[in-house]
This record gives structure tokens, C-alpha cells and sequence, in this order.
């Protein structure tokens, strides 16, 4: 199986797009992406912490609404889907490897279980470096797996020394 990393990407699609993810999808591809988490609660598909390097807008992710986000990226042609969005293109058939890019609560890392668990495919990684409430001061790696026939479960992997 295929992983294609934000998407296929060339003239046509632009990384982390809901069309890049649906080509990805229709071509047999799984995708990988990152989210990020908005002002207004929003799960979205997006490698940056900020706005700066595909839109020239030095404004952080966190720091404002998905309506604002979706405006400036659909205004570029470069919309920035809702993970929501991305997950019902999957079809749930294809794997999509998430990666949690910023700080997210605990309140929010469930609500991530919660949107994600009726995917059977999806596998949401929280990387060396990112940061979850109550987490231990070991540096882990930690694996979120959403499955449709099970409790979603979380799966501590110590870093090799």
C-alpha cells in the first residue's frame, strides 16, 4: 500500500487540498497529512503552523476560525479541507496516516478519537516533539489507533536510544 505524503501534488493539485486527497484516493493512495486545530475548534488538513508559507499571511493557525481559513485559501485556489472532509473521501477504504502537529489538549486529542474512530484506516500519530496534556515527561511516541470494531486505543512507543 501507497502513501502519498499531503497528496499528489503537481500544476493541477496543490498540497493538503480536498482534490489532491480525492486524486490521491482515486488513484488506490492512501494520504498522509497533518492537522491542526483552529480558534473555532475545527480539525483541518494543513502541514503549517502558520499561513505565511502557501498564502504570505504571517497568521497562526490556532489563532483564527476555519471560516477566515476557508475564505483566504478558497480566494488562492488553494482550499484547506476540514479533516471531516477528508475522512468521508476516503470512503473509509483507504488509510489516512494523520500526524498531530500542535499541542492538543486532552478534551481535543478525544475529540480527535471520537471524529476519527469509524475509520477503520486511520492511524492519527502524535510525534517526538508535540506535546499532550498530562503526557509523560518521557519522550514518546505516540500512536492513536481508531478502529470501527474496537475501542479506539492508545499505544505508547518508547524513542530508540
Amino acid at each position: 500500500m501507497h502513501i502519498i505524503h499531503r497528496g499528489i501534488v503537481n500544476k493541477k493539485f496543490k498540497e493538503n487540498t480536498l482534490n489532491s486527497f480525492k486524486k490521491s484516493f482515486n488513484l488506490g493512495f492512501g494520504i498522509e497529512t497533518d492537522i491542526h486545530l483552529t480558534q473555532d475548534n475545527k480539525f483541518i488538513c494543513f502541514h503549517d503552523f502558520t499561513l505565511n508559507r502557501i498564502f504570505k499571511k504571517k497568521l497562526s493557525v490556532k489563532n483564527l476560525d476555519y471560516s477566515y481559513i476557508k475564505k483566504i485559501s478558497i480566494n488562492k485556489k488553494k482550499p484547506i479541507p476540514l479533516l471531516s472532509e477528508v475522512l468521508q473521501a476516503s470512503k473509509n477504504k483507504l488509510p489516512l496516516l494523520i500526524e498531530i502537529k500542535p499541542y492538543f489538549s486532552s478534551k481535543n486529542l478525544k475529540k480527535l478519537i471520537h471524529e476519527t474512530s469509524k475509520y477503520k484506516k486511520c492511524i492519527s500519530l502524535l510525534i517526538n516533539g508535540s506535546k499532550a496534556e498530562n503526557a509523560s515527561s518521557i519522550n514518546i511516541i505516540s500512536v492513536f489507533v481508531a478502529n470501527a470494531r474496537a475501542n479506539p486505543t492508545l499505544c505508547c512507543i518508547p524513542p530508540d536510544n
